[in-house]
């Protein structure tokens, strides 16, 4: 699947890149998401359970990858909440 979408934003990159990044944020707005710790040098520790319907994720992001990965987190977990909204056949269930 390929998402592609453009938007502009009034702020700088790095600032906008703060919000997906910030896992204790965000983790509290996903149902099911769980932001188990925060470990050394910051690396967040959580999960996402999901119906059988979708994969369950667990793991801890480490650095130096940390700033690429987390946005990548933060979209599995976000297509993971909405497949589980959508049927086989791609309508509302």
């Amino acid at each position: 699947m390929d998402l592609v979408n453009e938007f502009r934003l009034a702020v700088p990159i790095n600032r906008a890149w703060d919000v997906p990044t910030d896992l204790e944020w965000i983790a509290p707005c996903l149902p099911r998401a769980q932001l188990l710790a925060v470990g050394g040098r910051g690396a967040p520790s959580g999960g996402e359970h999901a119906p059988a319907t979708a994969a369950n994720l667990l793991g801890t992001i480490a650095p130096p990858l940390a700033r690429r990965a987390l946005p990548v987190a933060t979209a599995v977990l976000l297509l993971g909440l909405l497949s589980r909204r959508l049927t086989v056949g791609g309508s509302r269930a």
